[in-house]
Order: C-alpha cells, then sequence, then structure tokens
C-alpha cells in the first residue's frame, strides 16, 4: 500500500505542467474608413491591457497612394491614456501593401519581453515619413479605449482595428497523467498477484 502511495503521489507531482499560449485583445472591425497616418498624425489608439505579458501589438495597413515608396510604420507605446503618457517602447514593421486603402490587412510589431500592469491603460501611437499608408478604422468600438486623431475627423464615432497578443501562462495535463490509471492499476495487480495463496 505505501508503495502505492508513493507512486500515486510522484505522478501527481507531474500531472499539470506550464504552458504559454497568446491571448488577444482586439477590435478586428469589420472595416467603415481609412485614416491616412501621416495626415492625422498623431494618430493612436489606447486599450486597457488585460493581460501582462506582452507579445506583439497590429493594426490593419492599407494603401493609399502607391505613387510613394513603402515606407516603415513606426509604434511609440505609451503608459497612460492620449498624449502626454510615459514612453516604454518603439517599434518600426513594414506592412504588407494592398490593392487599396479598403482592403487593410494586419500587420504586427514585436512587443516582447515587455510587462504591461492589468487593468491600466496604454496607447499605441502611429507615425511614418509619407502619405503611402493608412490604417483601417471601425465604428465596431472598443469599450477599453479610443482612437486619438490630430486632425478632428469623426473621433468618437470608430476606433482603429487593433490587435494586442499577450502570453498567458497556462496550467494544462501533462501527458504522463494520461498514463496514470494504468500504472496504478497494474501495480495493484502485481500486488494481488503477489499475495495471492497460489504463489
Amino acid at each position: 500500500m505505501r508503495r502505492l502511495t508513493m507512486m500515486a503521489t510522484m505522478l501527481a507531482a507531474v500531472m499539470s505542467a506550464a504552458s504559454a499560449t497568446a491571448m488577444a485583445q482586439s477590435n478586428l472591425g469589420p472595416q467603415f474608413s481609412v485614416l491616412q497616418i501621416q495626415s492625422f498624425e498623431p494618430l493612436g489608439q489606447s486599450f486597457t491591457a488585460e493581460y501582462a505579458s506582452l507579445l506583439e501589438i497590429g493594426f490593419a495597413f492599407g494603401t493609399l497612394n502607391a505613387q510613394f515608396a513603402a515606407v516603415p510604420v513606426t509604434i511609440d507605446l505609451y503608459l497612460g491614456a492620449g498624449a502626454g503618457g510615459t514612453f516604454i517602447a518603439q517599434r518600426s514593421i513594414n506592412p504588407t501593401p494592398t490593392a487599396s486603402g479598403l482592403e487593410a490587412e494586419f500587420a504586427y510589431a514585436d512587443f516582447s519581453g515587455i510587462t504591461l500592469d492589468v487593468g491600466e491603460v496604454y496607447t499605441a501611437w502611429l507615425s511614418t515619413t509619407n502619405s503611402y499608408w493608412g490604417v483601417g478604422g471601425t465604428q465596431d468600438l472598443y469599450a477599453g479605449g479610443q482612437v486619438y486623431l490630430g486632425v478632428p475627423s469623426g473621433s468618437g464615432t470608430e476606433d482603429l482595428m487593433f490587435d494586442v497578443r499577450s502570453k498567458v501562462e497556462l496550467s494544462e495535463p501533462h501527458p504522463l497523467l494520461l498514463l496514470a490509471p494504468g500504472v496504478l492499476l497494474l501495480a495493484a495487480a502485481r500486488r494481488r498477484a503477489a499475495s495471492s495463496p497460489l504463489h
């Protein structure tokens, strides 16, 4: 009996393992408009952090003026709602050109390694060096933040299409746990066989 108890304890020790999964908080659309980034600078979207370990931030970008070069887009992350917050990090990305601004596609900047304070509001600001890029807007309003436009144009009636992805540690059954019932039954059968009068 003591041996079975020890085996059960060992199996319980490996029954769960930390597993990382990506969790998203987002406003994916549907797309209602496209805002030329350079024309509306400073152009930003705030969001309320739901998870701590930030992975990446994405926006839906579309080609507005193909006669210009497809230059990188810069994303500046600040703590706080709107302008005047605390600077956290800056990343640059190269979105994929699209057939038009109203066919915006998501592109993501790597912000891994940054820890957010759950419940705090953050703002991601977009900037670029010419008028090639636009960013998709949607009337499906996001409750945890808002769009900020350097040039007023429908502010309060739409938000930017964005996607904030974070890493969350979850507990899940360890593969060895699937063997536990069979191992315990086999051990019990061997113990009974060993104590049988026929042996």
